[in-house]
């Protein structure tokens, strides 16, 4: 379905399936189930979206002033990504259920500024929300989790404004910033990551701002490979390793953050990490 002329289309209560015979013969020009494309602002509620496309995207959103309003839809057990918002587009998308993908839940990309709220994104096979390429966006209470890879990736330019989230369960970190990424994370709870529940590296600058960030089975927020950062106002406990741990060059602003019932340590300096670090209050922290 192609929403071109159809600027204030509504597609509702359908179940679209994009099955292209594999290996196809004919190369799809378009790896999409649904795509909406520049100036198109339908509004697509209550579909069912499944893609067998190993490539593209279950439903792809590009092009300037392309602003569907997407909600009440399930886009999982697809075989790559679920949602691909890029090429300036917007939109509003609220109350889906994203799950099972092979690739990731959400792709944000090259100046995309979509507002998502309350969506469910868990149990895929990749990143739960990844934004790279200057890609932006406003995530608001979304639940994220159980994704094999972070709940929330942020990359090469993109700078994301995550609020009242809760990303946990990951099977690898919570939230991942690397390779000059940026971003706005404040008022989530970030929680029982298998590794660091905030990992920041290679020469990254996000806020990362009065987030509950706890029971992670490894460290609370890990900076690392010239990472930087503004961490500030956090409640940081109950993570296996030290509270925060900054490492390798790295240089960022940690105050006012409550550290405490970590198993391994406050806040942990070494390997030439640099940093700001005051008025920071912890306590009860065993070193085993």
């Amino acid at each position: 379905s192609n929403s071109t002329g159809a600027k204030n289309a509504y597609l509702g209560h359908v179940t679209l399936k994009f099955s292209p015979e594999a290996p196809s013969t004919v190369q799809h020009h378009k790896h999409y189930c649904l795509e909406v494309g520049e100036h198109a602002t339908p509004t697509i509620d209550h579909c069912i979206i499944r893609s067998t496309s190993v490539v593209g995207a279950a439903v792809c959103v590009s092009g300037v002033c392309a602003s569907p309003t997407l909600r009440h839809c399930d886009i999982s057990d697809c075989e790559n990504v679920g949602l691909y918002v890029t090429d300036y587009a917007q939109g509003l998308y609220e109350d889906n259920e994203i799950s099972r993908n092979a690739l990731a839940g959400i792709w944000v990309k090259n100046y995309a500024n979509p507002i998502m709220r309350r969506n469910h994104i868990h149990h895929g096979r990749d990143v739960g929300i990844f934004t790279f390429d200057n890609g932006h966006g406003f995530f608001e209470a979304n639940d994220i989790h159980n994704n094999r890879i972070a709940g929330f990736e942020v990359k090469a330019g993109a700078n994301p404004t995550v609020v009242h989230c809760e990303i946990h369960h990951g099977q690898t970190g919570g939230i991942y910033v690397h390779e000059n990424g940026l971003g706005q994370f404040i008022d989530n709870r970030i929680h029982s990551n298998n590794f660091a529940g905030v990992w920041i590296t290679s020469n990254s600058n996000p806020t990362i701002r009065r987030n509950e960030i706890y029971n992670g089975h490894q460290g609370g927020v890990y900076i690392f490979g010239e990472g930087r950062g503004l961490i500030e106002h956090n409640n940081i406990y109950g993570n296996a390793l030290a509270g925060i741990q900054i490492r390798t060059s790295s240089d960022p602003i940690v105050r006012h953050n409550k550290i405490h019932h970590g198993q391994h340590g406050g806040v942990y300096v070494h390997e030439k990490g640099v940093g700001l670090i005051e008025e920071n209050e912890v306590s009860s922290v065993h070193n085993y």
